[in-house]
């Protein structure tokens, strides 16, 4: 039998850690890491996406009680709101258990240069504090950048 190979679209990963950060909600999470495979930059708490490639932006939180929910958001700095879908996540009492993860697309045609992004937890039940020791059961929150080609 005989294959032929065929160009697929050039896809684009890095993958980055938000640190917990307390504060008033809702709060940026600390970013960690650098974009190595993606023309995305990292500055402090915000990451920047160009225009000339869409972009997938994934945020996954934790839950870090049973009893507890948390909400996370990927906030656009540039344009004053939250975009993509809302990540919630919490106990046996909630829908959503475990690891879940807030999405946005992010067009080619929504961007002028540049758009910068915030990673935020924006609301929570309980009075845990957004420490290191609060996330020993589910470690740091994953935030993975795909740059998507423009066709």
């Amino acid at each position: 039998m005989t294959y032929i190979m065929r160009p697929v679209s050039p896809i684009k990963v890095d993958t980055l850690l938000a640190k917990p950060k307390s504060g008033t909600k809702p709060v940026a999470q600390t970013l960690a890491g650098q974009c190595d495979f993606t023309r995305a930059t990292v500055s402090g708490n915000r990451l920047t996406v160009y225009t000339g490639s869409h972009w997938r932006i994934e945020f996954s939180g934790g839950q870090w009680s049973t009893t507890n929910w948390s909400q996370y958001q990927i906030y656009s700095v540039t344009d004053g709101d939250y975009v993509g879908i809302q990540a919630i996540g919490g106990g046996p009492t909630y829908s959503v258990k475990g690891r879940v993860c807030a999405t946005a697309l992010i067009l080619n045609s929504d961007i002028s240069t540049s758009k910068e992004l915030e990673f935020r937890f924006v609301a929570g039940s309980g009075n845990v504090a957004r420490t290191d020791s609060a996330y020993a059961s589910f470690q740091y929150l994953p935030v993975k950048i795909f740059e998507l080609p423009v066709v």
